[in-house]
């Protein structure tokens, strides 16, 4: 498999290493965090398999496995949409390096990666994109060389059966943004975490709890936007300040859905497959999916359950909508990338008329398809 053209300016930048912890590190542990995360990252990207496996203790093992397994995600995405990734810039954001013995480190590392992609025959400037991850590893000096022996990764390995194919350009939503749209996306932009292009130094809103750990964050980050949009708190909805605790709903993909809905701030545009929601239909004539504006929620559903939730921000030039989110940290990437042909889409536009409302309902009871679970 010939991937090596997918890239044809490839830049490798690692800045950011200041924030190391007090704990004792090797001299030259900052570089050896810098080479192997900058190489890892290239090597997934471009599919360099032999300089994949040159970066690990064990090249069949599990962690160079995951990490191929991402790279052939990557590979026969572009692939299914027609494009093809011009440049990658590497990131690597507050690492922490641990000395564990003479000749080993644990380092926990965010790492934000600068995507660049181009349609097939077509001009113009290319489309940019982040995505952050997250890398706890530990790396093993073997005859004076520095490997990765392993690396729990999120996002992990990447799904093998990429639904749908290539798209035709669609024309973008025209419609003026509304002041609580503004807020929203604005937020959207500086909270998004490790992802490049994210702002506040690549880190959460110090305000609230991550909850990375406990599930995932990505519904309790499209709390923190609709919130900074205007949408008041209600009971089932909200967020105590003093606890540093949300409610259900504020936190948990099905109970946030279903609280949408019930109060009446979003509305079901479409549902279903990648194709079922992207294909021409009589009602959709450019595919439900051109409906999408920026603000808008895109929630998906997996395993009898809502799993992640995302926020459209934008539109790359063929008007294929880009979201943000959080874990995987996402700045303007575009909307399906990490799922697979079993997941059913729900794309909901968002009523941010009423978001400068008084007092809004916490209703009562949506539907038991949709499980209490962390995004």
């Amino acid at each position: 498999m010939d991937n090596y053209r997918w890239l044809t300016g490839l830049t490798i930048a690692l800045t950011g290493f200041s924030a190391l912890s007090p704990a004792p590190s090797p001299p030259n542990g900052v570089a050896i965090v810098r080479r192997l995360l900058a190489a890892e990252d290239s090597a997934v990207i471009t599919g360099n398999r032999p300089a994949l496996d040159a970066l690990f203790v064990s090249p069949a093992g599990p962690a160079a496995e995951n990490a191929w397994r991402r790279s052939l995600y990557f590979t026969q995405w572009a692939k299914q949409r027609g494009l093809q990734f011009d440049d990658l810039t590497v990131t690597a954001i507050y690492p922490q390096v641990v000395r564990a013995g003479t000749n080993a480190m644990y380092v926990n590392a965010a790492v934000g990666e600068r995507f660049q992609y181009h349609y097939r025959n077509q001009s113009g400037p290319p489309t940019v994109f982040g995505i952050g991850v997250y890398h706890r590893l530990l790396v093993r000096e073997i005859a004076g060389v520095w490997k990765i022996e392993s690396d729990d990764c999120f996002p992990p390995a990447g799904w093998q059966a990429i639904p749908g194919g290539r798209l035709s350009p669609r024309s973008l939503p025209a419609a003026p943004l509304l002041a609580a749209q503004d807020r929203a996306l604005a937020y959207a932009n500086r909270y998004c975490g490790a992802a490049a292009g994210c702002g506040n130094h690549g880190r959460y809103n110090p305000l609230y709890p991550s909850y990375n750990q406990a599930g995932g964050d990505c519904t309790a980050f499209i709390s923190q936007i609709l919130r900074a949009a205007g949408f008041a708190e209600t009971e089932r909805w909200h967020y105590d300040t003093r606890t540093r605790r949300g409610t259900a709903a504020w936190t948990t993909a099905g109970a946030l859905t279903g609280f949408l809905v019930d109060s009446g701030r979003v509305s079901l545009i479409a549902r279903g497959n990648w194709e079922q929601v992207v294909q021409a239909t009589a009602e959709y004539p450019q595919g439900a999916l051109a409906l999408l504006r920026p603000g808008d929620l895109i929630t998906d559903f997996r395993r009898g359950s809502m799993q992640h939730s995302a926020m459209v921000v934008g539109f790359d030039r063929r008007g294929y909508p880009l979201v943000n989110a959080h874990f995987s940290d996402r700045f303007r990437v575009p909307w399906d990338i990490n799922w697979d042909n079993r997941t059913t889409f729900y794309l909901w536009r968002v009523h941010y008329g009423l978001a400068d409302e008084k007092r809004s309902p916490s209703g009562s009871g949506f539907s038991t398809d949709f499980k209490k679970r962390p995004s």
